[in-house]
């Protein structure tokens, strides 16, 4: 059986759990990436689908690539698939340089006068792309890049200057918001050099 699901917008740590051995590729987008191949705004703004059929031919080409069997293929052959839907947006490439702006740290009143924009306008083009309003992305990426730096900084009080929170006391609140346990106890359970961050839970 072949399933294709979306997951999106989600605020909490989501819980997975394999009963059995299943075959599986999955596709990481960054923020606003998968808006560069998909038009429908309606498929994308549900906090997650699990009939997923982006394409007329979405369904068909995924269960071809899952036949192959050698993974250099598929991942040669997903490539193809996903650049033959590019289709660039000059809104997207606006949001794009206001995201950097945020990421840097920058407030929203500079970056609104940087790029020519209202403030109204950048919250609009953040809750339709991204599903979130400017402020929520810019924890969301604080705390990711939190995550990614403790593998060069174990001390969590460097680790939370570093990454732009006010005191040690705002970056335990904000772990614990997003993982519903403190950091160290986070830390422990994961492994910061790999690409993606799973969290093992006992």
């Amino acid at each position: 059986m072949y399933l294709g699901s979306f997951i999106n917008q989600y605020k909490k740590p989501i819980h997975i759990v394999y009963k059995n051995a299943v075959q599986e590729i999955t596709i990481y987008f960054k923020p606003i990436g998968i808006h560069h191949f998909v038009s429908n705004q309606l498929l994308l703004m549900n906090e997650s689908n699990n009939s997923l059929n982006l394409f007329e031919d979405f369904d068909s080409t995924m269960i071809a690539i899952f036949k192959i069997d050698n993974r250099d293929q598929q991942i040669e052959y997903l490539e193809k698939y996903w650049i033959s839907k590019l289709n660039q947006k000059n809104e997207l490439l606006r949001l794009e340089k206001i995201i950097q702006d945020i990421e840097k740290g920058e407030k929203i009143e500079l970056i609104a006068r940087k790029h020519n924009l209202s403030r109204q306008y950048i919250n609009k083009i953040f809750s339709k792309y991204l599903g979130k309003n400017p402020t929520e992305y810019r924890r969301i990426h604080r705390f990711r890049k939190a995550i990614f730096t403790y593998k060069n900084e174990k001390k969590l009080t460097n680790l939370s200057y570093e990454n732009l929170y006010f005191d040690q006391a705002h970056f335990n609140k904000d772990f614990k918001n997003f993982t519903n346990i403190n950091p160290k106890l986070f830390f422990n359970h994961i492994d910061s050099e790999k690409p993606v961050i799973w969290f093992y839970a006992q």
